[in-house]
């Protein structure tokens, strides 16, 4: 029959439903994964359901066609010779059924392939009559969304579901792409990211909406914005630092220098200016680890020490109600470890703690030597934290505190300065029944030094000459004057190139050069590149007011470097360092990022 005509297309249009209907398939598989993908594309969304909506329409066209064609055949077969006829039509009728039933046995597979993308899509999918807005399919994500059955969502009106966070402008459409708010039935409001497009479905003119939850979307945006609040937090901590830093050089310079012409109540209160610098200069660190831009400096540390002289800190952090308990172990394990980090892991656990504790109750610090560790406890006695909350307890940004409460980033500091510090950090916590971290601290391999040089010690004290470099006058004429009362003669510039010319002239007599790094018309460094092109071999302290100076500048890659000293230092500070470098030998130049 292939060469009768009518069936020879027949036959072509089977062969092109065929390929239709493999076409359907791939155009599911293709929905679906675009669906399910992170980030869906409206566009492709759309020309996949316009070919679907192509194919949907050419099916009754290939059925009018091959009915038509069949009816053709026949009525040729009955023109030629009955008995054609009769045979024809009976294998027409047979062809017929069958066809008919493959198309629709291939329809019933491809919408139960529909169906299942539909329902088990990632995203919620409604389709809505375009004219009345009224629900007539919806899938299952949809109903998780809203709290409704599927059944009380269809014939709903869609405009019902959903609403602004921010009331539309006048004259606007109720319902356009973009972010929304779908309402719960609990009250909630959950965000939204809705993307809508018209089609068929059926003969009707319908849209499309796929509406996705962006509330992790949204979590991590906030988080993003205090990471970028954070940053700023900490470029204007690094600026701040430098200048201040200065300032704190001079006062300590000149109150040293004060204490040792007054007496009686006049040197008490110096003293106690001295101290309030020794603060500020602990605030300004405190500032800078708080944004994390504070460099890590290890060394051997006694814990016990550390928490003594943090009690009266910790308990003026906790509330009155609240008692601090030290069980401090005797013949404690030196550490290795950054004391500043070290104070801010017990201020911060300290803060945590009491937040834990809103009525009265009972903060525990705790130390104990457990074989290649030291370690440190802070228990409290207050309201305890869940599993779930324990889980999360060390991520940043995250915190259970209040809106403006907490950053979320006191704990996950806690857990970053403990890995730095190659030790290991645990929570053990049930509800109502407290919490307590549990920190351990590799023990240290150096002993630790012992005090330095207090003021008058004659080990501060020296009679060589020193070039100082200091583009601050107000710092210059400090250090100057306090190296002086030291006893040494000292020799000042503004900037390296004043410097160079200084030592040009009294190169038989400067035994140490003291440069900043940072100057105008020539820094530090190549100041010290300028003097080893000399050949010369002066050892040189170099300083600086940047924290980031000190992990950017190791002091092995200074040229002729003996020392690198972080400010603020105080000018006996400078001396004591001086008569390190002059007396030393000439192994590695270590940094005093944080001097006495």
């Amino acid at each position: 029959y292939h060469s009768v005509p009518h069936i020879s297309h027949a036959i072509d249009v089977w062969i092109e439903a065929d390929v239709m209907l493999e076409n359907l398939r791939r155009l599911g598989s293709e929905l679906h994964a675009e669906l399910t993908s992170a980030v869906s594309d409206r566009m492709r969304v759309d020309t996949i359901l316009a070919n679907v909506d192509a194919l949907n329409d050419r099916f009754p066209i290939l059925e009018d066609e091959f009915s038509r064609s069949l009816g053709d055949a026949a009525r040729y077969g009955r023109s030629v010779v009955f008995n054609v006829l009769v045979a024809g039509a009976l294998l027409a009728l047979s062809l017929g059924l069958f066809v008919s039933y493959r198309l629709i046995g291939r329809a019933n597979d491809a919408d139960e392939q529909y169906r299942h993308l539909f329902e088990t899509a990632s995203d919620a999918v409604i389709i809505a009559e375009h004219e009345t807005g009224i629900i007539l399919d919806a899938n299952m994500k949809l109903a998780e969304l809203t709290g409704l059955s599927q059944g009380r969502i269809v014939g709903a009106d869609q405009q019902s579901l959903f609403g602004r966070e921010i009331p539309a402008v006048h004259g606007s459409s109720d319902l356009e792409t973009g972010d929304l708010v779908i309402r719960h039935v609990s009250g909630s409001s959950i965000p939204v990211d809705v993307r809508t497009s018209q089609g068929r479905f059926g003969r009707r003119v319908v849209d499309y909406s796929i509406v996705r939850d962006i509330r992790e979307r949204r979590r991590t945006e906030e988080k993003l914005q205090e990471a970028a609040r954070m940053e700023s937090v900490g470029r204007l901590a690094g600026g701040v630092a430098h200048d201040f830093n200065n300032l704190l050089t001079v006062i300590a310079s000149y109150t040293q220098a004060l204490q040792r012409t007054t007496e009686g109540e006049t040197k008490h209160k110096v003293d106690r200016i001295r101290n309030a610098a020794e603060r500020a200069a602990t605030l300004v660190r405190q500032l800078l680890a708080f944004s994390r831009k504070q460099p890590l400096v290890p060394q051997a540390l006694d814990l016990n020490l550390v928490i003594r002289s943090m009690s009266d800190m910790i308990a003026g952090v906790l509330d009155e109600r609240v008692e601090l308990a030290l069980d401090l172990a005797p013949g404690l394990h030196i550490i290795e470890a950054d004391p500043f980090q070290i104070e801010q892991i017990l201020l911060n656990l300290s803060t945590n703690a009491r937040d834990a504790m809103p009525g009265d109750g009972v903060l525990t610090i705790k130390t104990w030597n457990e074989d290649d560790y030291v370690g440190l406890s802070v228990s409290d006695t207050g309201l305890g934290m869940d599993a779930a909350t324990q889980s999360r307890m060390f991520e940043p940004f995250f915190t259970t505190k209040p809106q403006g409460k907490g950053t979320g980033l006191g704990l996950a500091t806690v857990f970053g300065v403990v890995k730095q510090s190659h030790g290991l950090i645990s929570v053990e916590s049930e509800l109502g029944r407290g919490t307590s971290i549990r920190i351990l601290l590799p023990i240290s391999k150096q002993p630790m030094e012992g005090p330095r040089g207090a003021s008058g010690d004659p080990t501060s004290w020296g009679s060589e000459t020193v070039l100082l470099v200091e583009d601050d006058a107000a710092v210059r004429q400090a250090l100057a004057h306090g190296l002086e009362q030291e006893g040494y003669t000292v020799l000042v510039a503004a900037n390296g190139r004043e410097g160079l010319d200084q030592f040009t002239r009294h190169a038989n007599e400067v035994a140490v050069v003291v440069t900043d790094l940072v100057m105008p018309e020539m820094g530090g460094i190549a100041l010290g590149e300028q003097l080893r092109a000399l050949g010369a071999t002066v050892p040189m302290v170099y300083a600086s007011g940047y924290y980031q100076d000190v992990e950017a500048y190791p002091p092995e890659q200074l040229p002729l470097c003996g020392r690198f000293l972080q400010k603020p230092f105080s000018s006996q500070t400078l001396a004591l360092t001086i008569r390190r470098v002059l007396t030393s030998d000439k192994s590695p130049a270590p940094v005093d990022a944080r001097p006495d």
